[in-house]
């Protein structure tokens, strides 16, 4: 009887903080839906977004039979275990890993760490390798574009990544997520008229990475945020000065390759949005349009033997950024750079690229919906702790795993959209961002009304004398770095027959006495020159100068000319 007594208290040590669960519980009731298919139990679990007030924006992840059929096992076995067992053995990373050492080795473990019989260990060993094959099943499961599509049976293909790359044969590609426009008015030009500001310039979520790139209006997926035009940067040295990560390459635009064959190494520098968005692999929600497309396209506005302004203007255009996920207004824009841009890194060798992430969130789902066919929500962290623990989970993924430590962890992944949302919070509300963020929408572009100028800048609101029409980060180049031309092997060469300078140059700001020239990141690039002289049907209504309450150029311009 004894014997009996001890074991139901350890029993009960795995479900006496159930309440604390109970958040779980409720979730589960909204955000699972099963149903039968003869002897066959199929699952869809929805990770929703807090975020976007009464939008629907969720992802679907249908789990796979055979996952669930595992999943039920693995829980089988871990209670068997926490029959015996503390559950607490699993916060304990030492113990953990000599259980999992003792099981991939096939050896005992030493006196010093053992803490239970042979035979615990072969249970222990036996709910390892069932949670190895729920990961190894798990990578099955598929993300659905809605639950009507899961009724008909239809699914989307998931990503490609190292989240479980020991545990994984083959994996399926594609990632589908479903999106409700959260702007009725399709005129997306109208709305940026009526708000205060559409765009802002402000301190990155990100911690320690300078600013980011703000929405200060609801953006509907599929919207085109801008269309600029663009530098193509040829036979440069692309590895000296401060340029080196503003550049994108420029592979696949085959609306420019006939320009790109007359070069021996090209990258293109794209401003706005372009150059001053973030990077975070778990909350990419735009991206560039590729030339198939509807992108980037090589389209001279001027006859070379009619026109004086030939040569003197970018002849590339149509650099799109747009929507690929509904914002809300205060959020962060993020683009994606490319996985090689962190793998190539090693101080961010720990960070998760956007599979990781999209993987984690199908764990989480999978195990979520397995745990709710009995009420077995008071196992989700002991799952996570085992997971974790594994030599097989990659760095990336342990970085996450770190990141989800609670249950309010667990509730704000199912409900806030991911993983992700759970790790930082992307947005700021639209009064933080009218005090501490630059507008950059003020003016926007179109073709100049003075002949042979191309294109210039308009303004998008009223703007009061005195008021700022715009700002800009800018660009240092060495003028000889933009006048020098290289071959393949960094060796300067001699200029190709079209140009003799990049024409980037035109878009700078300098002195003629300066080695250095700025180009301007945003639409101040396209402000045209009016002449002050007599005469003149046209005269200057707005004048540049150094920002005076930003730190950083006061600092600079504080400097000795000398240094």
């Amino acid at each position: 009887w004894f014997i009996l007594v001890l074991s139901k208290d350890n029993m009960h040590l795995a479900s006496a903080d159930a309440d604390e669960y109970q958040p779980i519980r409720e979730l589960a009731k909204r955000y699972v839906v099963r149903k039968y298919e003869g002897p066959r139990e199929e699952m869809v679990v929805s990770i929703g977004s807090a975020h976007y007030g009464d939008e629907k924006r969720s992802k679907h992840i249908q789990i796979h039979p055979k996952a669930i059929e595992v999943g039920m096992t693995m829980v089988s076995n871990l209670e068997q275990f926490l029959w015996r067992q503390d559950p607490k053995i699993f916060e304990n990373p030492k113990i953990l890993s000599s259980l999992i050492q003792g099981c991939d080795e096939k050896k005992k473990i030493s006196e010093e760490d053992r803490c239970w019989d042979d035979d615990e260990s072969d249970i222990f060993c036996t709910l390892k390798d069932s949670a190895i094959k729920f990961l190894q099943e798990m990578l099955k499961c598929d993300m659905v574009k809605d639950l009507h599509t899961f009724e008909r049976g239809v699914i989307k293909k998931r990503p490609k990544d190292d989240m479980f790359a020991a545990f994984a044969g083959t994996r399926k590609n594609g990632v589908e997520l479903s999106n409700q426009p959260i702007n009725e008015n399709e005129d997306f030009e109208s709305i940026l008229r009526e708000a205060k500001c559409g765009i802002y310039l402000a301190p990155s979520t990100i911690p320690n990475s300078g600013n980011g790139m703000f929405t200060g209006v609801n953006v509907t997926l599929g919207t085109d945020l801008e269309n600029m035009p663009f530098f193509m940067m040829s036979d440069m040295n692309f590895k000296v000065g401060s340029s080196v990560d503003y550049y994108w390459g420029m592979k696949n635009e085959i609306g420019t390759r006939f320009v790109q064959s007359l070069t021996k190494n090209h990258n293109c520098l794209i401003g706005g949005l372009g150059s001053l968005t973030n990077y975070h692999p778990g909350l990419l929600n735009i991206q560039r349009r590729i030339s198939l497309h509807g992108g980037p396209k090589f389209n001279p506005l001027f006859d070379s033997k009619k026109d004086p302004g030939a040569g003197a203007i970018t002849d590339f255009e149509n650099a799109v950024t747009f929507a690929d996920k509904s914002i809300v207004a205060g959020g962060e824009f993020f683009i994606s750079y490319g996985p090689q841009w962190i793998e190539g890194r090693s101080e961010y060798d720990m960070l998760p690229l956007a599979p990781t992430y999209q993987l984690f969130d199908v764990m989480i789902s999978c195990l979520f919906g397995i745990l709710s066919i009995k009420d077995n929500f008071h196992y989700f962290k002991i799952f996570l702790f085992l997971f974790r623990s594994f030599p097989e989970t990659t760095k990336r993924a342990k970085s996450i795993y770190k990141t989800v430590e609670t249950v309010e962890d667990i509730v704000n992944i199912i409900v806030g959209g991911g993983t992700a949302s759970v790790e930082m919070k992307a947005s700021y509300s639209l009064e933080w961002l009218e005090q501490n963020g630059r507008c950059l929408d003020h003016i926007y572009l179109r073709m100049s009304d003075i002949p042979s100028a191309g294109r210039g800048a308009f303004s998008r609101r009223f703007i009061k004398k005195g008021e700022v029409v715009t700002t800009s980060p800018l660009l240092a180049f060495q003028k000889s770095h933009l006048e020098e031309f290289y071959d393949a092997t960094n060796t300067i060469a001699p200029p190709p027959d079209f140009e003799s300078r990049q024409v980037v140059m035109n878009y700078c700001f300098s002195h003629p006495r300066s080695s250095l020239t700025f180009f301007p990141l945003t639409h101040a690039m396209f402000i045209n020159h009016a002449s002050t002289r007599k005469g003149s049907n046209r005269h200057p209504n707005a004048k540049i100068r150094w920002a005076a309450d930003h730190t950083e150029t006061y600092h600079l311009l504080q400097l000795s000319i000398e240094l």
